[in-house]
């Protein structure tokens, strides 16, 4: 059993001034480099022809316990792409990779190598990423706190939902990233197969309906009836999900190619279900920090956090609607 430092580089639009931890992976200043390190970290960047290493470019450092290299840079790639998806939720925050630039430790021998251009060793795909600690943490946040345990139904499937998500924003053809979506809302929606997910989308979107609605206050439900045309686009909404599914199940299911499906009805589809996501993972990241670690408990006090947000109509009227109207209409309410 050998253990393998594993060390990825990533560009970003932040500037971080501690070693942050996810869970099995940190992400590192390059202040946090010993001199052999920023040699490989420089052979690295000149290799692939990328730019020259500055406090814009972040390491994300794990440390892997077993026989192989070639397990230990496979592992690691599942846990980097975990941490970027999780850094991807940061308001305002941009992380790119670096393709493959980085470097690996031998932690036995103390063999250090820097991935060069002709090695390419493994297509990489970031996500989370395990690091010693060398510095003072910063207070821990939320995306820290789920990258520190991963175990659970409820974790994994909010993991896999991001994945999704990020997945759909690289999709060129519309039917690809309304297909991607759809897994990304599902993921978080669906406890059994033969469930019924839409009335957990709409609730989401803000337009709670049958049993929903008498789990939630009186005052929210006669605010939201109180929007112009609410009870209409609360139909509309139902409509265009409704139909997304059925969409969902003539891709994967009969195989529907792009030339089977008409293009036009996508954009919409496609923004609702981006609005879902959003305010979808939202709450469930609420509900995953309180310690429910399952689904189907999530979608029992789900109901119970729709209650606590203050902004839940007002979100509706004044944000959401405002969008859609623009969108469809090219004009406001």
């Amino acid at each position: 059993m050998s253990k393998y430092k594993i060390v990825r580089l990533i560009s970003s639009n932040q500037v971080i001034f501690a070693t942050r931890s996810f869970g099995s992976v940190d992400l590192r200043r390059r202040i946090s480099d010993t001199p052999s390190e920023r040699k490989a970290v420089e052979s690295s960047l000149k290799s692939l022809e990328l730019k020259a290493d500055d406090d814009q470019i972040l390491r994300l450092v794990t440390i892997i316990n077993v026989p192989e290299f070639g397990e230990a840079l496979r592992i690691a790639n599942e846990f980097f792409e975990e941490t970027i998806d999780l850094l991807s939720r940061y308001p305002m925050a941009k992380f790119e990779t670096l393709h493959e630039a980085g470097y690996w430790i031998n932690l036995e021998t103390g063999r250090l190598e820097p991935f060069l251009k002709q090695q390419a060793p493994i297509p990489l795909n970031f996500g989370n990423v395990f690091v010693t600690r060398r510095g003072i943490y910063e207070q821990i946040d939320k995306a820290q706190y789920i990258a520190a345990g991963r175990n659970d139904e409820l974790l994994k499937a909010y993991l896999r939902s991001i994945n999704w998500f990020n997945k759909s924003k690289e999709m060129k053809k519309k039917y690809l990233k309304f297909l991607f979506l759809w897994i990304s809302v599902e993921t978080l929606s669906k406890v059994k197969d033969d469930d019924n997910i839409i009335p957990r989308l709409l609730i989401a979107l803000g337009f709670p309906s049958g049993k929903d609605i008498l789990k939630l206050d009186k005052g929210i439900i006669q605010n939201l009836n109180l929007i112009p045309n609410y009870t209409h686009w609360k139909k509309h909404f139902l409509q265009i999900l409704d139909e997304g599914r059925k969409l969902r199940n003539d891709i994967v299911h009969s195989g529907f190619k792009e030339q089977d499906i008409p293009m036009n009805e996508l954009d919409e589809k496609i923004f609702i279900l981006e609005n879902v996501h959003g305010s979808l993972s939202g709450y469930i990241e609420s509900i995953i920090l309180s310690g429910v670690q399952s689904l189907e408990i999530c979608w029992n006090v789900f109901p119970e956090y729709v209650n606590r947000n203050q902004y839940y109509v007002g979100n509706v009227s004044g944000n959401f609607l405002l969008q859609f109207y623009e969108k469809k209409f090219h004009t406001n309410i």
